[in-house]
């Protein structure tokens, strides 16, 4: 541990350092970096990830509309596709409480009650195996009635 920071301090107190360009404030977001698990690695222009992001959104609207079905007219309520879109909203909302809420829970207790708050580094799959578990049990949040 030392001598990696030994290493960093005397690379950034040099002559050739890129602290000194660091004074001249913000500067907007040039590179997207993408790592996936297992070193797979991606670096992209923003520019890049603008048009990647954008392409997938308005794939992502033209799949839900297309692949709308109208229910039975039995099943159906007032609203149509746009009260199926709120609801879903709502759903993935409830959701996304659920996933941030019980891994958090799970962090507490692995710092506080275990006392090994930071073993989760101990591996690059760790966290997969720690919080998923707990974030797919905090996803059901958005299906209360089939807990």
């Amino acid at each position: 541990m030392a001598e990696n920071a030994l290493a960093l301090l005397t690379y950034l107190s040099a002559p050739g350092s890129p602290l000194p360009l660091l004074n001249k404030g913000y500067s907007p977001v040039s590179t997207v970096y993408f790592a996936h698990i297992g070193g797979v690695f991606f670096m992209y222009t923003f520019t890049t990830a603008k048009i990647l992001y954008t392409f997938l959104f308005a794939a992502s609207l033209i799949l839900v509309r297309v692949t709308f079905v109208d229910p039975a007219p039995a099943l159906k309520r007032a609203g149509g596709f746009f009260q199926e879109q709120r609801k879903g909203m709502v759903a993935v909302a409830a959701g996304l409480v659920g996933t941030m809420l019980v891994p958090n829970l799970v962090a507490l207790v692995m710092r506080f009650v275990l006392k090994k708050g930071l073993s989760w580094f101990s591996n690059p799959f760790a966290p997969l195996a720690l919080y998923g578990p707990a974030a797919l049990l905090g996803e059901f949040f958005s299906h209360p009635h089939r807990l």
